[in-house]
C-alpha cells in the first residue's frame, strides 16, 4: 500500500487561510448572540461550524500524512458552506442586515477559495515521493523518550484542559468544550494505544495523537479570542501544547529514520 507523506509538519498559525478562519469564528460568535433565543439552533451552527473549520484546518495541518490532511480540508470546506447556508436563513428572516450578510458572505467566500487551493496543491502531491508503509512491519524501536513520560506530560495537559473548560459558560457544553475535552482524550487514548503497538501502528497512532493536540490548541485560540481564558493560562496551556508537538514529532521522525535503516539493510 502506498502512502504519500510530507517531509516535515508545520505550524497552522503560520497559514493565512487559518488566520482568517479564526476571525470569521469570532464575526459568527458575534452575529449569533444578536439572535433571539428562540433561534438557538442557528446560533449553534454558526458557532459549532466555525469552531469546526479552524480545528480542522489544524488537526489536518498538523500530521504527517497528505490524504488525512485533505480529509479535514474537506470537512472544512464542507462546515463553510454550512456557514453561509446558515447566513442565507438569517438575512431572509431578516437577522441581519445586507451589509452583515454580505461582509461575513465574503468572508467565507474567501475562506472557501483559499481551501480549495491548498487541497489542489496537496492532491498534486498524491502521486509524487509515495512511500511503502507496508515494506517492514512489526518492528520494536528504541524510541529516545519514553512514551510514559510523553503521556505524563499528556495527561497534565488533559487536566489543564478539564479546568479551564470549567470557566467556559453554559452555553459551550455541546460545543467547545465538548469539542476540546474530546480532542484532550483523543491524545491521552492514542499515545496509550501506542504503547503496545509496533511500527507502523505504532506510528499512526502517534500521528493521530499529533492532530489532537493541534486540535486542542486551535480552541484554545478561539477561547482565549472569546475570553473565556486568560492570556496567562493560554500560554501556559499551549506552551505545553508546543511540547507535547515537538515530542511527538520527534518520536516519528526517529521511527521513520530507523525504519528507513532497517529497509536499506534488508533490500
Amino acid at each position: 500500500m502506498k502512502i504519500s507523506k510530507k517531509r516535515y509538519v508545520g505550524n497552522v498559525r503560520d497559514l493565512k487561510v487559518y488566520r482568517k478562519a479564526l476571525l470569521f469564528c469570532k464575526v459568527m460568535y458575534e452575529i449569533s448572540k444578536r439572535l433571539p433565543p428562540e433561534e438557538s439552533y442557528l446560533a449553534d451552527l454558526l458557532k459549532r461550524s466555525s469552531c469546526s473549520v479552524v480545528a480542522n484546518l489544524a488537526e489536518g495541518n498538523t500530521n504527517f500524512y497528505h490524504r488525512k490532511e485533505l480529509n479535514h480540508l474537506n470537512s472544512s470546506i464542507s462546515k463553510v458552506a454550512e456557514i453561509r447556508a446558515g447566513l442565507d436563513l438569517l438575512r431572509m428572516q431578516g437577522y441581519i442586515d445586507e451589509s452583515v450578510y454580505k461582509s461575513s458572505d465574503l468572508r467565507g467566500e474567501e475562506i472557501l477559495k483559499m481551501i480549495i487551493k491548498l487541497m489542489q496543491r496537496i492532491e498534486s502531491k498524491l502521486d509524487q515521493d509515495d512511500i511503502d508503509e507496508t515494506e517492514i512491519v512489526n518492528k520494536s524501536v528504541m524510541l529516545p523518550i519514553e512514551l510514559s513520560e510523553l503521556i505524563k506530560k499528556a495527561t497534565l495537559f488533559n487536566n489543564h484542559i478539564l479546568e479551564i473548560v470549567q470557566q467556559y459558560p453554559p452555553i459551550e457544553k455541546y460545543g467547545q468544550i465538548d469539542q476540546i475535552t474530546r480532542a484532550s482524550k483523543s491524545i491521552l487514548e492514542n499515545l496509550g494505544n501506542a504503547q503496545n503497538a509496533s511500527y507502523p501502528q505504532k506510528s499512526l497512532y502517534l500521528n493521530t495523537s499529533l492532530g489532537s493536540v493541534s486540535e486542542c490548541k486551535a480552541f484554545l485560540d478561539i477561547s482565549v479570542m472569546q475570553n473565556y481564558i486568560s492570556t496567562e493560562q493560554f500560554y501556559e496551556i499551549s506552551n505545553l501544547g508546543d511540547t507535547l508537538l515537538d515530542l511527538i514529532i520527534e518520536l516519528i521522525n526517529h521511527m521513520e529514520e530507523n525504519n528507513e535503516k532497517v529497509y536499506n539493510e534488508v533490500s
